[in-house]
């Protein structure tokens, strides 16, 4: 559908080259969130150590005894999820634990499968037999529940290792989206019951979205301190509809702000909070709870006790066992931002008023790493970039007649030939840096030196004399391909030009004309807003459809 073509088909193929393309991307989404304030990040996987901010994920980014935070995006599967609701529900309905439902399960359809009790379905033991694809096909004759093998196999081991981890006594924090889609879809509303099922229902679990919610469902949520994410943007743009805020917040669930992701969200947590804000504004029941501090906390102290990284604690000599994140505290992490004083309630400066170029300085871990040239200099710093006078327009300067397009073999040799050819025309591009934004001084970028500790950057760069700890040269890399090798432009059987990627976004929203308009257009004046035109053409398109085809199915899969 368009969303597949407006998504996947401008990612893939051209980010599966190499490292240095992955690289490439995940490093750019990390400067995007910093340059608008974002000191921890969570999502990107790969080739970010030392270079830029945070990974929430990342057990290096705290001073703490604990595990890593766990984010896997999701935990429910709605097609493999009907196993349990079908096969396993009346049995925990009447009482039995999710381990005893799916160990009588196995046993009743693999009488020849040994060794598989309630005792041992999350164990090494086993889980070994049950991760055994061949083993469950050749030991479980047909009839078989729907989804069966597949859950057994393939779910069911994640949602053991979760439990394991989450019921840790060093554990962190698991991050998972859930119950994404509009309130009164049938199955939306059903995910949270099927965690409850399973057993994850439990402290320091956080959910992202959280819209199919029901009211009475949350405040089990707060007694069992698991928290929600709220991505106003994201949802607001799919679905027209987000989290009952209200609903949440008068149950007393810990609820913190985030972006979902860049695709349907904003570049980070403080453009999302301008949102937030707008969308408070607009229901007076909302602005009489939802203050600019209470926006402030959920990007800052929330976050924090809801990740398990709150906490400031010393050991006998007064020496850190536990840096909280979030606070500007003694023993806390060094992990700030210096913004310009507009408003003199300082939550309101931040919430509503502070844009890119109000932070002035972005410090992680007590290391300076992007701010004003003046404050980076204060702090002795010479070797740095102006990402201030970042590409605009930069598709002016790829001609796609002139590209080579994604090698047909698709190998891992002619796919790294194939980006390091890329690689050198980006390198000799030069495309112009005049932008709108308005700078009182020049923003910086001090250097990152992780090329040479990276073999396959370290190779790229002496192929194409592209230097990925370079912001200008990420960018380059990343335009060029965005414009020239996506699906949409390339794959003849399933690309569509018309979803094609015609321009690439600027870093900064200030040089984007067209993301500013529609955050700023999202929500705003009664009845004339992208979100209040987006709720007829839904409300009228769902009476006509009955629901829509993929919601009505999976409603009547889970009644």
């Amino acid at each position: 559908g368009d969303y597949t073509k407006s998504v996947s088909q401008n990612m893939n193929p051209w980010i599966q080259f190499g490292k240095p393309i992955e690289c490439a991307a995940f490093r750019w989404s990390e400067l995007q969130a910093m340059v608008i304030g974002t000191t921890y990040l969570q999502g990107p996987s790969g080739c970010v150590e030392n270079f830029g901010i945070q990974r929430v994920e990342d057990g290096a980014s705290y001073i703490s005894q604990k595990d890593s935070v766990q984010a896997p995006t999701d935990l429910i599967y709605p097609n493999e999820m009907q196993f349990v609701w079908k096969e396993l529900r009346p049995a925990i309905a009447a009482g039995k634990s999710y381990e005893q439902a799916l160990a009588d399960s196995v046993n009743k359809h693999c009488p020849g499968l040994p060794g598989i009790a309630a005792n041992t379905v999350n164990e090494m033991s086993g889980l070994k037999i049950l991760k055994d694809q061949a083993l469950l096909k050749k030991s479980c004759p047909e009839p078989l529940p729907e989804k069966f093998v597949r859950y057994v196999y393939w779910i069911h081991p994640t949602i053991a290792g979760k439990k394991k981890y989450i019921m840790s006594p060093t554990r962190s924090a698991v991050i998972a989206h859930l119950a994404e889609g509009r309130r009164q879809d049938p199955y939306n509303m059903r995910e949270i019951e099927l965690i409850r099922m399973l057993g994850l229902d439990q402290p320091k679990m956080n959910f992202v979205h959280g819209v199919g919610i029901a009211p009475g469902q949350l405040q089990n949520l707060a007694k069992k301190d698991i928290g929600l994410i709220w991505s106003p943007f994201s949802n607001l743009l799919l679905y027209g509809e987000t989290l009952d805020i209200l609903s949440a917040h008068n149950a007393g669930v810990t609820m913190s702000l985030g972006s979902d992701w860049l695709p349907t969200g904003s570049k980070g947590t403080l453009e999302e909070a301008k949102l937030a804000a707008q969308y408070v504004d607009k229901n007076p029941q909302l602005k009489a709870v939802f203050n600019d501090e209470y926006i402030y906390k959920m990007m800052t102290e929330n976050p924090a006790k809801m990740i398990n990284h709150w906490d400031i604690k010393m050991d006998s000599t007064g020496k850190p066992i536990e840096a909280g994140v979030g606070q500007i505290a003694k023993g806390a992490m060094g992990t700030v931002i210096v913004a310009t004083l507009q408003n003199g309630n300082p939550y309101t400066n931040l919430v509503r008023q502070t844009l890119e170029e109000n932070i002035n300085l972005v410090v992680i871990d007590g290391n300076v790493i992007y701010g004003n040239e003046d404050y980076v200099k204060q702090a002795g710093i010479s070797n740095y970039e102006y990402m201030s006078k970042e590409y605009v327009g930069i598709e002016s300067s790829v001609n796609r007649g002139s590209i080579p397009v994604p090698p047909e073999d698709g190998t891992k040799e002619s796919s790294a030939q194939h980006l390091k050819q890329l690689g050198a025309m980006a390198a000799s591009m030069n495309p112009s840096t005049n932008g709108t934004c308005q700078f009182a001084t020049e923003k910086v970028l001090v250097h990152a030196t992780t090329v040479n500790a990276i073999p396959e950057l370290a190779t790229f760069e002496r192929g194409s004399r592209i230097n990925l700890d370079r912001f200008s040269d990420i960018e380059k890399l990343l335009a060029l391909n965005a414009l020239s090798q996506s699906k949409n432009w390339t794959d003849k059987k399933v690309g569509d030009p018309k979803f094609a990627l015609t321009y690439f976004p600027p870093m900064y929203s200030c040089n984007d004309a067209r993301h500013t308009g529609r955050i700023r257009g999202m929500v705003k004046g009664q009845g004339s807003d992208e979100w209040s035109a987006n709720v007829a053409g839904r409300t009228a398109l769902r009476a006509q459809q009955k629901l829509g085809k993929g919601p009505q199915g999976l409603g009547a899969a889970y009644k």
